[in-house]
């Protein structure tokens, strides 16, 4: 179950790392939103399936304070992964959008040094 999980966290760290470095900067919005909609189920089952082996993992691991800290910073980082798009579409202000887009970027980077350190 380990290795399922760490593939699918090293596939999701690098569609995060590429959708933002990359395909938000020099991609037209266009083909952009093709790619999205491209890629949107193939990230729903691999959210999926790091949610159940991230909870099999979570429920066989030694209780601790680092532990809950990485449960927190993963579920932060899925939830502002999912719902970054809705708010940036409410949100007129490029802080804001910024925020929310570099926000995701800053949970991934806590969640696996913490992953790291696990």
């Amino acid at each position: 179950m380990k290795n399922i999980h760490l593939i699918c966290a090293v596939l999701f760290t690098l569609y995060i790392v590429i959708d933002r470095a990359y395909i938000r900067l020099f991609i037209e919005k266009k083909r952009r939103e093709i790619f999205y909609k491209n890629v949107k189920y193939p990230m729903l089952l691999l959210s999926v399936c790091l949610i159940i082996s991230g909870g099999v993992l979570f429920f066989n691991t030694a209780w601790s304070g680092l532990l809950f800290a990485k449960f927190i910073s993963a579920v932060l980082l899925l939830l502002g992964f999912f719902f970054c798009p809705v708010y940036m579409k409410k949100n007129s202000s490029m802080v804001k959008q910024m925020m929310y887009r570099w926000g995701v970027v800053v949970l991934l980077i806590s969640t696996l040094s913490l992953a790291a350190v696990l």
